[in-house]
């Protein structure tokens, strides 16, 4: 460690290499990284922003090192509350984070080019969304652990809005069920 001490323990501003290969840059608090620093871990990854008692906390950037980039709110060391996630492959996720999880309200754009806005839990869509896929075809409805799962509303690109259903991903073409969840649907309305 060089840098400012205080009560035999690193405070202030300061640099601190550990045998893991970890090297940290800036802001100490009785001997934990606190305020704004920068990390380079041993495994690649880099993280700048702030700290809170050794772990991000707060704003911060994240750059993997196998090239995905977070940008957003850190809580005790993970993802947590609004965030963006940029995938190498050039995907990109935004939107709400818990304990590093996709969790709540987001926005998935994915390389090909479908895209999702809706509900997350556990990193999955779960609840209500709508995905459009790379063909133009859209499906309007509630998701169950990141399949379509229920009623929903689906189009073709250009074509009429029909209403569709979904049993964990399968979609039901059972003309009874589906004049069932017609009559949901209507009753949402």
């Amino acid at each position: 460690y060089q840098g400012e001490w205080r009560n035999n323990r690193p405070h202030g501003t300061g640099h601190y290499q550990r045998m893991n290969g970890d090297d940290y840059t800036g802001q100490f608090h009785n001997g934990r990284f606190h305020g704004e620093g920068v990390c380079k871990y041993g495994n690649g990854d880099t993280y700048k922003g702030n700290w809170e008692n050794g772990l991000p906390s707060g704003q911060g950037e994240m750059r993997y090192q196998n090239g995905n980039r977070y940008l957003g709110e850190w809580k005790a060391g993970e993802r947590h509350g609004k965030g963006q996630l940029f995938y190498r492959s050039g995907s990109y996720y935004k939107g709400n984070w818990a304990e590093n999880e996709k969790s709540g309200k987001g926005f998935m754009q994915y390389r090909n080019g479908e895209r999702y806005v809706g509900d997350y839990a556990s990193n999955n869509p779960h609840g209500f969304g709508v995905q459009v896929e790379s063909t133009g075809d859209v499906y309007r409805g509630t998701f169950s652990r990141g399949a379509r799962h229920g009623a929903g509303e689906c189009n073709r690109e250009g074509g009429e809005v029909k209403v569709c259903l979904f049993d964990r991903g399968n979609e039901i073409r059972d003309p009874v069920k589906l004049d069932l969840a017609k009559q949901y649907l209507a009753k949402k309305r």
